[in-house]
């Protein structure tokens, strides 16, 4: 027995996904920067401090697997322009600055312009890398 999971990468190795925080902050004005700390999308930008998580809760041999793969082809460019106004930054900065569904609408279709792109080839889907954290259990 053991632990796994996934989480993206760095930022710069995932820069679609800063996307519709991007478009977001253009609506709203600009969100504070992020707490470095705080666990999420991100979380695993900083191996090292994500594996003192496990390795606290006494599982051995904390790896991490970097695997490049292409997100949201299955559910296509609207599925995924879906997740990224309900889901994540834009749709915090959506409830927390009281925005409308007409926000959400122009937030879609600014996402919509640099992620079109990516649902056009014989491969749909996001460039991503992602890493699987995966530990033995004690």
């Amino acid at each position: 027995m053991g632990l796994a999971g996934p989480g993206l990468g760095a930022r710069k190795e995932n820069p679609w996904f800063g996307l519709p925080a991007a478009v977001a902050a253009s609506h709203f004005g600009p969100e504070p920067p992020d707490d470095p700390l705080t666990l999420g999308q991100f979380a695993f930008e900083d191996p090292s401090r994500l594996a003192a998580i496990p390795s606290d809760a006494g599982f051995a041999e904390v790896q991490f697997e970097e695997v490049a793969m292409r997100l949201g082809g299955e559910i296509g460019l609207e599925g995924v322009l879906g997740l990224l106004t309900r889901t994540g930054p834009a749709s915090r900065m959506l409830r927390e600055r009281g925005g409308s569904e007409d926000d959400r609408t122009a937030m879609r279709a600014g996402s919509m312009a640099g992620l079109s792109p990516m649902f056009s080839g014989p491969e749909p889907g996001i460039p991503s890398l992602v890493k699987m954290i995966i530990a033995k259990a004690p």
